[in-house]
Protein backbone atom coordinates (compact mmCIF):
# COMPACT_ATOMS: atom_id res chain seq x y z
CA UNK A 1 0.00 0.00 0.00
CA UNK A 2 2.99 2.29 0.19
CA UNK A 3 2.46 3.55 -3.73
CA UNK A 4 -1.84 4.27 -3.28
CA UNK A 5 -2.25 5.31 -6.39
CA UNK A 6 -5.56 7.43 -7.98
CA UNK A 7 -6.33 4.12 -9.64
CA UNK A 8 -6.30 2.01 -6.07
CA UNK A 9 -7.88 5.03 -4.28
CA UNK A 10 -10.88 5.17 -6.75
CA UNK A 11 -10.94 0.94 -6.62
CA UNK A 12 -11.10 1.44 -3.10
CA UNK A 13 -14.13 3.65 -2.98
CA UNK A 14 -16.45 1.24 -5.35
CA UNK A 15 -15.59 -1.51 -3.47
CA UNK A 16 -17.44 0.69 -0.61
CA UNK A 17 -20.43 -0.04 -2.52
CA UNK A 18 -20.24 -3.49 -4.15
CA UNK A 19 -18.72 -3.00 -7.39
CA UNK A 20 -16.09 -4.60 -9.25
CA UNK A 21 -12.47 -2.42 -9.76
CA UNK A 22 -11.64 -0.73 -13.17
CA UNK A 23 -8.34 -0.73 -14.97
CA UNK A 24 -8.28 2.33 -15.60
CA UNK A 25 -9.91 5.93 -14.80
CA UNK A 26 -9.45 7.79 -18.02
CA UNK A 27 -11.16 8.23 -21.35
CA UNK A 28 -14.66 7.88 -21.10
CA UNK A 29 -15.82 6.07 -17.63
CA UNK A 30 -19.03 4.94 -16.52
CA UNK A 31 -21.21 7.14 -14.32
CA UNK A 32 -20.02 5.44 -11.31
CA UNK A 33 -16.46 5.83 -11.14
CA UNK A 34 -16.96 9.35 -12.93
CA UNK A 35 -18.62 10.40 -9.44
CA UNK A 36 -15.99 8.14 -7.43
CA UNK A 37 -12.78 10.39 -9.46
CA UNK A 38 -14.65 13.99 -8.55
CA UNK A 39 -15.63 12.58 -5.05
CA UNK A 40 -11.60 11.62 -4.49
CA UNK A 41 -10.90 14.78 -6.10
CA UNK A 42 -13.19 17.17 -3.89
CA UNK A 43 -11.71 15.26 -0.79
CA UNK A 44 -8.58 15.60 -2.32
CA UNK A 45 -8.54 19.59 -2.48
CA UNK A 46 -10.59 20.22 0.65
CA UNK A 47 -8.03 18.01 2.76
CA UNK A 48 -4.93 20.04 1.18
CA UNK A 49 -6.70 23.20 1.85
CA UNK A 50 -6.30 22.83 5.58
CA UNK A 51 -2.00 23.12 4.73
CA UNK A 52 0.05 20.25 6.42
CA UNK A 53 3.87 20.23 6.84
CA UNK A 54 3.98 18.40 3.57
CA UNK A 55 2.27 21.14 0.98
CA UNK A 56 2.74 24.74 2.73
CA UNK A 57 6.03 26.87 2.73
CA UNK A 58 6.71 29.81 4.77
CA UNK A 59 8.08 33.09 4.06
CA UNK A 60 7.87 32.39 0.20
CA UNK A 61 8.98 35.70 -1.53
CA UNK A 62 6.64 35.74 -4.60
CA UNK A 63 7.98 37.55 -8.05
CA UNK A 64 5.76 40.41 -9.60
CA UNK A 65 5.21 40.64 -13.10
CA UNK A 66 5.52 43.36 -15.25
CA UNK A 67 2.52 45.20 -13.89
CA UNK A 68 3.43 44.95 -10.66
CA UNK A 69 1.20 42.14 -10.10
CA UNK A 70 1.83 38.69 -8.68
CA UNK A 71 0.41 35.80 -10.41
CA UNK A 72 -0.35 32.53 -8.96
CA UNK A 73 0.43 28.97 -9.70
CA UNK A 74 -3.10 27.44 -10.49
CA UNK A 75 -2.37 24.86 -7.54
CA UNK A 76 -2.39 27.97 -5.05
CA UNK A 77 -4.62 26.59 -2.69
CA UNK A 78 -4.38 29.31 0.34
CA UNK A 79 -1.89 32.61 0.86
CA UNK A 80 -1.66 34.32 3.74
CA UNK A 81 1.15 37.33 4.93
CA UNK A 82 4.40 36.36 6.76
CA UNK A 83 3.58 38.82 9.45
CA UNK A 84 -0.29 39.91 10.83
CA UNK A 85 -0.04 43.35 9.21
CA UNK A 86 -0.42 41.70 5.90
CA UNK A 87 -3.87 40.81 4.40
CA UNK A 88 -3.97 38.80 1.96
CA UNK A 89 -6.53 37.12 -0.57
CA UNK A 90 -6.32 34.63 -4.15
CA UNK A 91 -8.61 36.47 -6.68
CA UNK A 92 -8.53 36.22 -9.98
CA UNK A 93 -5.60 33.90 -9.93
CA UNK A 94 -3.72 36.81 -8.44
CA UNK A 95 -2.48 38.05 -4.98
CA UNK A 96 -4.89 40.70 -3.80
CA UNK A 97 -4.16 42.89 -1.12
CA UNK A 98 -7.08 43.25 0.75
CA UNK A 99 -5.86 46.46 3.03
CA UNK A 100 -4.79 48.48 0.48
CA UNK A 101 -7.38 47.09 -2.31
CA UNK A 102 -5.24 46.29 -4.96
CA UNK A 103 -3.86 44.14 -7.24
CA UNK A 104 -0.53 46.19 -7.50
CA UNK A 105 2.34 45.93 -5.46
CA UNK A 106 5.50 47.98 -4.97
CA UNK A 107 7.61 45.29 -3.58
CA UNK A 108 7.97 41.55 -3.70
CA UNK A 109 5.34 40.50 -1.34
CA UNK A 110 6.99 37.74 1.44
CA UNK A 111 3.66 34.82 2.36
CA UNK A 112 2.91 31.93 3.28
CA UNK A 113 1.61 29.43 0.91
CA UNK A 114 -0.70 26.64 0.94
CA UNK A 115 -0.17 24.13 -2.55
CA UNK A 116 -2.24 21.82 -3.95
CA UNK A 117 0.06 18.42 -4.71
CA UNK A 118 -0.55 15.49 -7.27
CA UNK A 119 -2.39 12.92 -5.49
CA UNK A 120 0.64 10.79 -6.34
CA UNK A 121 2.93 13.07 -4.66
CA UNK A 122 1.52 13.14 -0.73
CA UNK A 123 2.46 11.08 1.83
CA UNK A 124 0.99 7.96 2.09
CA UNK A 125 -0.73 8.55 5.43
CA UNK A 126 -2.11 11.42 3.34
CA UNK A 127 -3.20 9.36 0.44
CA UNK A 128 -4.74 6.93 2.98
CA UNK A 129 -7.03 9.45 4.82
CA UNK A 130 -8.11 10.98 1.67
CA UNK A 131 -8.75 7.43 0.09
CA UNK A 132 -10.90 6.54 3.14
CA UNK A 133 -12.54 9.76 3.71
CA UNK A 134 -13.52 10.26 -0.47
CA UNK A 135 -14.79 6.68 0.28
CA UNK A 136 -17.14 6.95 3.26
CA UNK A 137 -18.57 10.58 1.41
CA UNK A 138 -19.21 8.30 -1.71
CA UNK A 139 -21.10 5.52 -0.20
CA UNK A 140 -22.82 7.67 2.05
CA UNK A 141 -23.81 9.89 -1.37
CA UNK A 142 -24.38 6.61 -3.18
CA UNK A 143 -26.33 4.51 -0.68
CA UNK A 144 -27.95 7.30 1.01
CA UNK A 145 -27.13 6.02 4.80
CA UNK A 146 -24.07 6.60 7.29
CA UNK A 147 -21.70 3.75 6.96
CA UNK A 148 -20.46 3.56 10.21
CA UNK A 149 -17.20 0.99 9.61
CA UNK A 150 -16.39 3.96 6.94
CA UNK A 151 -16.54 6.08 9.53
CA UNK A 152 -13.80 4.45 11.70
CA UNK A 153 -11.62 3.85 9.04
CA UNK A 154 -11.60 7.51 8.28
CA UNK A 155 -11.15 8.06 11.95
CA UNK A 156 -8.13 5.87 12.26
CA UNK A 157 -6.53 7.44 9.22
CA UNK A 158 -7.10 10.71 10.22
CA UNK A 159 -5.52 10.40 13.84
CA UNK A 160 -2.63 8.62 11.34
CA UNK A 161 -2.42 11.85 9.77
CA UNK A 162 -2.53 14.04 12.30
CA UNK A 163 0.42 11.79 14.43
CA UNK A 164 2.49 12.65 11.02
CA UNK A 165 1.80 16.04 10.91
CA UNK A 166 3.23 16.74 14.59
CA UNK A 167 6.07 14.28 14.01
CA UNK A 168 7.04 16.19 10.60
CA UNK A 169 6.30 19.63 12.38
CA UNK A 170 7.80 19.70 15.29
CA UNK A 171 5.33 21.69 17.34
CA UNK A 172 5.58 23.41 20.39
CA UNK A 173 3.62 24.54 23.03
CA UNK A 174 5.42 27.84 23.31
CA UNK A 175 5.00 28.06 18.91
CA UNK A 176 0.98 28.74 19.92
CA UNK A 177 0.52 32.62 20.79
CA UNK A 178 -2.34 31.60 23.36
CA UNK A 179 0.42 30.07 24.79
CA UNK A 180 2.42 32.15 24.99
CA UNK A 181 0.38 34.98 25.80
CA UNK A 182 -0.38 33.63 29.28
CA UNK A 183 2.92 32.43 29.78
CA UNK A 184 4.54 35.57 29.24
CA UNK A 185 2.16 37.92 30.56
CA UNK A 186 3.09 40.83 32.87
CA UNK A 187 1.38 40.33 36.55
CA UNK A 188 -0.92 42.71 37.39
CA UNK A 189 1.65 42.83 40.89
CA UNK A 190 4.36 43.99 38.48
CA UNK A 191 3.79 47.46 38.75
CA UNK A 192 2.08 47.58 42.86
CA UNK A 193 3.93 50.05 45.16
CA UNK A 194 6.36 50.53 42.60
Amino acid sequence: MNNLTKLEAVNMMLATIGEAPVSTITGGLPSDVALALRVLDEIDREVQSSGWTFNRDFNVELTLNSDSEVTLDANTLMVEGSNRSQNFAIRQGKLYDRSDRTFVFTSSPKVHITIGLDFEDLPIVARTYISHRAGRVYAERILGAVQNGLRSDEAISRTALESYESQSADYRLSDSLDVARVAYRRSPMDNFGG
